[in-house]
Formats: C-alpha cells, structure tokens, sequence
C-alpha cells in the first residue's frame, strides 16, 4: 500500500501497484508500458518543476521553448527502436536531419554521437514524456507531480511499502537539501 506523500494517500485497488519514480524519457516508457499492457496500477512521482521530463524538459518564456537538456535521443536497440518507430507514427517525435556543429576543444564534454539516426520531440523533448504518459489510462495511472520521494520503507510485518517524501517548493529539483529535508514527514 503506498501512503503519504504531501498529503496524497493512495488507496489500495483489487489489481498490484507500481511506483515509478522519476517522470523523465526512461519513467513515463515504464508508466506507459505497465499502466497499457499490464493489470497494475502505477502512481508516477516526479519532481520537476513544470511537469514531469526529467532531462527531457524544456523551457517555455515569453512564447518561446528550448531544449535544454536533451536535446535529442537515439535508439540503438532493434527494440527501442521499433518503440520510436511507433512514436514517430503517433507523432510524439521524428528523425532529425539537420546538422550539428561544434566548438573544437580539447574540453570534450560528454563526446558527440557520430552516428544517426538521431531522434527529436515534435514540439520539444518534452513532448515524447507528456504523450506517453497522456496515453495511459486513468484507471491505471496517476501521476504524481511536484512530488520528491525521500525514502521507501517496507514493513516486515505487513510486507507493504511506504512511500516518504514532500511536496511543493520543497520538492524541486533544485531545492537543497536542508530544505527540503526539513519538509518531510
């Protein structure tokens, strides 16, 4: 049984639960997968500021967004790549065919992939996580925004999971941890 979380108190169903932890690209494929394929609940708890995305987020001012974590992804598995195949019919993204550049530097940050196809969100990164999740159903899924998970304990009586954290400004991402610390229950 989950319980707990800013006030959230989620009520045992009939079928198994699931927490996903952590609303990006890799939380909102297992949301979608169990939440459309299994017979289980799954509560999604994320911490993000504007919405779960995690480093697929982007950024909206003034009427304009960026990119500014990913900016793209690539599927070098046949299996991922027969899942994007079936997000590109749907919309939630396409191939990128424009060309990067780079600051030749000694300072290689984090390499850069030499090899395409390389994949992008249609309005954003953003777009991948929000249609995944979009497409699961209410009557198994929930999710969870705003919401950073601390801990999660099992009761070795009860065998059921807790699930600690808090909510609002305390939950940021970007919060530190003496606050947000203070904020818990």
């Amino acid at each position: 049984m989950f319980t707990h979380i800013s006030g959230v108190s989620i009520p045992t169903a009939m079928f198994p639960k699931v927490a996903v932890v952590g609303g990006g690209i890799t939380g909102a494929c297992v949301a979608s997968l169990l939440s459309n394929t299994f017979d289980v609940k799954v509560d999604l708890f994320d911490q993000g500021r504007r919405g779960p995305g995690g480093r697929a987020s982007h950024r909206i001012e003034q009427e304009k967004r960026w990119d500014h974590g990913c900016q793209f992804f690539r599927a070098d598995t046949q299996s991922f790549l027969s899942h994007v195949n079936e997000w590109i019919q749907k919309g939630y993204c396409m191939e990128y065919k424009g060309k990067f550049g780079s600051n030749h530097s000694d300072a290689d940050f984090f390499g850069f992939p030499s090899k395409p196809p390389f994949f992008i969100g249609i309005e954003g990164m953003t777009t991948v996580v929000d249609r995944l999740l979009n497409d699961c159903p209410s009557e198994t899924f929930s999710l969870h925004a705003g919401q950073r998970v601390s801990s999660i304990l099992r009761d070795p009586q009860t065998q059921e999971w807790t699930i600690f954290g808090t909510g609002g400004e305390a939950a940021y991402h970007d919060t530190p941890e003496a606050m947000a610390s203070k904020a818990e229950y």
